[in-house]
């Protein structure tokens, strides 16, 4: 993710984050390092927080609906608002702050336009890949819990826009030839789509247990 295939501000975003991930992804008991702005180090101690919390980076699972409105987790819960949304996790105040401040976690791709994603450098994108490599290193970082929490991703979904991230930036001219290796790291880190049989079926036995017993629903959402 060399930021020089993208030259400009974002550059400079890009290891303001770079910074911020390696003070909060280090480990309870480590030596102490100085954060680059008084604000890093508030930023680090919410992200220790999150990532012991049942819901991380997040308030709950919500609706985002067509018409703009964010509904309650219900069954089709967009049905009288535009009758379309996606539903995923919302973001606490804390994110919320991160993210004012240029730290952009807690990111959903579902809500990602390959335009936004793409735009100013490249930034959100060079983000994303950041947050999903220390996802993978760090037993899920701020998602340690919460990405065990049913809705707060729909994998389906993610994966199709992953998909629509991929195939607008192999086509932009300044990611092919000998600088690819943004595109490189996107397909390695980004989510790929799941056989749909499978995961409706696992679906499907997971409803069907719960049914039958629920002590598993609490299992389930773990």
């Amino acid at each position: 993710m060399d930021s020089a295939h993208f030259p400009g501000r974002g550059k400079e975003r890009l290891t303001r984050w770079l910074l911020l991930a390696c003070l909060v992804a280090a480990p309870a008991g480590a030596a102490e390092i100085s954060p680059a702005a008084p604000a890093d180090a508030q930023f680090g101690t919410w992200v220790r927080m999150m990532k012991g919390e049942l819901l991380g980076p997040f308030l709950g699972v919500r609706w985002f609906c067509a018409d703009g409105t964010i509904q309650p987790p219900r069954e089709y819960g967009c049905r009288e608002h535009g009758n379309s949304g996606r539903q995923s996790g919302q973001r606490d105040a804390r994110t919320e702050a991160m993210r004012a401040a240029g730290i952009p976690l807690a990111n959903v791709l579902s809500e990602l336009t390959p335009e936004s994603a793409l735009d100013d450098d490249a930034r959100l994108l060079k983000a994303v890949l950041v947050e999903q490599f220390l996802i993978g290193i760090d037993d899920g970082w701020i998602l340690r819990r919460a990405r065990y929490v049913r809705g707060t991703f729909q994998a389906e979904d993610e994966a199709l826009a992953a998909r629509r991230i991929l195939l607008e930036l192999a086509r932009d001219p300044r990611v092919t030839g000998p600088h690819y290796t943004l595109l490189r790291e996107a397909v390695r880190l980004l989510p790929r789509p799941i056989a749909a049989g499978s995961f409706r079926e696992v679906r499907a036995l997971a409803d069907e247990l719960g049914q039958r017993d629920a002590d598993f629903v609490d299992l389930r959402n773990l």
